[in-house]
């Protein structure tokens, strides 16, 4: 039994650690907590090394774009420019940059360049169809608007010549307001395209017309129609004119003739209303 004792006695004095290996794990662990702080702190250097870096770039591009924000080449800076505005809590360098699109181009007063590449400002107009569906921040949802009005202006002397691209970007913005009960998009928006651009007009009715019936509720359903009346009354009087012959042969369809439902009626009601003294 003494030998069994003194056995154990041994082995707990081996299980004890000595002052000099206390130490040496303190200093070890010491090393391993610096370590990660100092990586901590490395990596908030590098994200504020980006952030200057990026800044002195928009200099730059502030720079250039005060004196050539008329000019052909001045349009790649748009997407860049958005996606550093595009963001959901606004920070120094999303306010800047959406600053400098709305400067140079949306709130410029040098004359709109009509030459800028027409497949480069479509494929920002695809990008701006669908970013205006998704919530990013009350700031980029009016820069979305702003820079979607720019590039229509800009494109429109070629609307002939791209109404097959301009029918997919507005369909993607209807159907964004239209096919949910729920939209980032919103009907004052798509009112405003008619009222600035009648010549969208013809493009954006057919679009429109399903959702009259086929909307997910009523709401939505009375808010089709009341775009096409926006449409109706803000546009030029040939385009009223379509508007009102439009819905009229939709009216005599023999689908439609028997329906009864809220668009129809509240449709043609109007209109009716409208037409003895516009068409």
């Amino acid at each position: 039994m003494g030998d069994a004792a003194a056995s154990e006695d041994d082995s707990e004095d081996d299980d004890e650690m000595t002052d000099e290996q206390m130490m040496a794990m303190d200093d070890a662990i010491g090393a391993a907590f610096k370590s990660m702080t100092s990586k901590k702190r490395d990596a908030a250097a590098i994200q504020l090394q980006k952030r200057n870096f990026t800044l002195r770039v928009m200099d730059l591009a502030d720079a250039y774009l005060t004196r050539n924000s008329g000019v052909e080449n001045s349009f790649v800076f748009v997407t860049p420019l958005l996606n550093c505005a595009k963001t959901r809590t606004p920070s120094e360098i999303s306010k800047k940059a959406s600053k400098l699109l709305t400067s140079n181009f949306c709130n410029s007063k040098r004359k709109i360049c009509k030459t800028y590449d027409q497949e480069a400002a479509l494929d920002v107009l695809d990008r701006l169809a669908a970013d205006i569906q998704t919530y990013n921040g009350i700031e980029y949802v009016a820069l979305v608007q702003n820079i979607t009005f720019f590039v229509f202006k800009c494109l429109r002397e070629r609307f002939d010549a791209c109404q097959e691209q301009l029918t997919k970007c507005l369909q993607t913005m209807i159907d964004g307001h239209f096919a949910k009960k729920t939209t980032h998009t919103p009907l004052k928006f798509l009112q405003d395209v008619t009222e600035r651009f009648p010549e969208l007009i013809p493009l954006m009715i057919p679009l429109t017309k399903k959702y009259f019936t086929d909307a997910p509720n009523v709401y939505k359903k009375a808010s089709a129609v009341e775009l096409v009346i926006k449409a109706y009354s803000s546009g030029k009087k040939l385009l009223s004119s379509f508007v009102y012959n439009f819905l009229i042969s939709e009216r005599r369809c023999p689908q439609n003739r028997n329906r009864n439902d809220l668009g129809h009626l509240f449709e043609i009601r109007s209109f009716k209303a409208r037409s003895k003294g516009s068409c």
